[in-house]
């Protein structure tokens, strides 16, 4: 008995130690939970947001802001190699950008919440910002979330594929 009461108190409390049982006997439960929250999405969200990717990149391709500021939402973040730019800064700077070219390889889609999902696509692009030509090569991993019954994107991530050296 004693060796008993020396095991809980190593442990803290008799009710942590409860605490932590009901944890470990809810996890599985937990675990399945969030990867049911995560599994891929209907085909039909799918469809949705990879037209709302495309759109962004035609509007990208014929300088189109009106058509970007209706699919990129106000708090939007474009990140790459040349850093952070929030929606403004990037449309600021889209007069001086050309994109000439683009092909969608690979698209995965993860859906998150119901209200959120993950958009992960290959892309062989070509483009000059600012005078630079960009990679030819990316992934682009866009997040979307769903406001008032509407899909935005308020995230885009360009991470180049291109090998240097």
């Amino acid at each position: 008995m004693a060796n008993s009461v020396i095991q809980f108190r190593r442990f803290g409390s008799p009710s942590k130690v409860l605490l932590a049982l009901l944890a470990l006997w809810l996890s599985p439960t937990l675990i399945s939970s969030v990867h049911a929250q995560s599994k891929a999405p209907d085909g039909a969200l799918q469809q949705k947001l990879e037209g709302l990717r495309r759109q962004a990149l035609n509007a990208w391709m014929h300088n189109d802001v009106p058509t970007l500021k209706n699919i990129m939402a106000t708090d939007f973040q474009l990140i790459g190699s040349f850093g952070v730019t929030s929606r403004d800064g990037w449309l600021a700077v889209l007069p001086q950008c050309s994109l000439s070219a683009y092909s969608i390889g690979q698209e995965q889609l993860k859906s998150l919440t119901p209200d959120s999902a993950m958009l992960i696509l290959k892309v062989d692009y070509s483009s000059v910002c600012p005078g630079t030509p960009n990679p030819a090569k990316s992934i682009i991993t866009d997040t979307f979330v769903r406001r008032d019954g509407k899909w935005w994107i308020v995230n885009t991530v360009f991470s180049s594929l291109n090998t240097h050296g």
